[in-house]
Protein backbone atom coordinates (compact mmCIF):
# COMPACT_ATOMS: atom_id res chain seq x y z
CA UNK A 1 0.00 0.00 0.00
CA UNK A 2 2.80 2.43 0.83
CA UNK A 3 4.34 1.89 -2.60
CA UNK A 4 0.98 2.70 -4.21
CA UNK A 5 0.76 5.93 -2.22
CA UNK A 6 4.22 6.94 -3.33
CA UNK A 7 3.29 6.22 -6.96
CA UNK A 8 0.27 8.52 -6.65
CA UNK A 9 2.17 11.38 -5.03
CA UNK A 10 3.12 14.15 -7.44
CA UNK A 11 6.71 15.26 -7.91
CA UNK A 12 7.70 17.43 -4.98
CA UNK A 13 4.88 15.98 -2.86
CA UNK A 14 5.29 14.01 0.32
CA UNK A 15 3.82 11.03 2.12
CA UNK A 16 3.62 11.11 5.91
CA UNK A 17 3.70 7.96 7.99
CA UNK A 18 2.55 8.72 11.54
CA UNK A 19 3.47 6.29 14.24
CA UNK A 20 6.15 4.96 16.48
CA UNK A 21 8.52 2.51 14.82
CA UNK A 22 10.66 0.21 16.92
CA UNK A 23 13.31 -2.21 15.74
CA UNK A 24 13.77 -5.64 17.26
CA UNK A 25 16.45 -6.31 19.85
CA UNK A 26 17.57 -9.97 19.86
CA UNK A 27 19.16 -9.54 23.30
CA UNK A 28 16.11 -7.95 24.97
CA UNK A 29 14.67 -9.26 28.22
CA UNK A 30 11.23 -10.22 26.86
CA UNK A 31 9.79 -11.68 23.65
CA UNK A 32 7.89 -8.53 22.64
CA UNK A 33 11.03 -6.39 22.81
CA UNK A 34 13.02 -9.01 20.88
CA UNK A 35 10.45 -8.66 18.06
CA UNK A 36 10.31 -4.86 18.30
CA UNK A 37 6.77 -4.78 19.65
CA UNK A 38 5.56 -2.20 22.16
CA UNK A 39 2.52 -2.52 24.40
CA UNK A 40 1.39 0.93 25.45
CA UNK A 41 -1.66 3.12 25.33
CA UNK A 42 -1.27 6.71 24.14
CA UNK A 43 -4.91 7.88 24.57
CA UNK A 44 -4.29 9.75 27.84
CA UNK A 45 -0.85 10.98 26.74
CA UNK A 46 -2.32 12.79 23.72
CA UNK A 47 -5.50 13.92 25.56
CA UNK A 48 -7.86 12.42 22.99
CA UNK A 49 -11.64 12.53 23.35
CA UNK A 50 -14.18 10.63 21.26
CA UNK A 51 -17.08 12.81 20.07
CA UNK A 52 -20.17 12.14 18.01
CA UNK A 53 -20.56 13.25 14.43
CA UNK A 54 -23.12 15.80 15.64
CA UNK A 55 -20.41 17.41 17.81
CA UNK A 56 -17.81 17.49 15.02
CA UNK A 57 -18.18 21.19 14.19
CA UNK A 58 -17.79 22.13 17.87
CA UNK A 59 -14.74 19.87 18.18
CA UNK A 60 -13.10 21.39 15.08
CA UNK A 61 -13.83 24.92 16.34
CA UNK A 62 -12.35 24.20 19.78
CA UNK A 63 -9.27 22.54 18.26
CA UNK A 64 -8.76 25.47 15.85
CA UNK A 65 -9.05 27.87 18.80
CA UNK A 66 -6.17 26.08 20.51
CA UNK A 67 -7.86 23.51 22.75
CA UNK A 68 -5.37 21.01 24.17
CA UNK A 69 -7.85 18.20 23.45
CA UNK A 70 -7.56 16.08 20.31
CA UNK A 71 -10.96 14.96 19.05
CA UNK A 72 -11.68 11.59 17.46
CA UNK A 73 -14.92 11.33 15.50
CA UNK A 74 -16.96 8.36 16.69
CA UNK A 75 -20.18 8.44 14.63
CA UNK A 76 -21.34 5.00 15.78
CA UNK A 77 -20.55 5.33 19.46
CA UNK A 78 -18.05 2.45 19.47
CA UNK A 79 -15.38 4.26 21.52
CA UNK A 80 -15.56 5.06 25.23
CA UNK A 81 -15.48 8.73 26.26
Amino acid sequence: MLNSLMDLTTAGGSVGIPGLYVTGDPGAADEAARKGSLSLSLAKAVNAKAISLDDASRGYAEFDAGAATKYVLDPNGYLNN
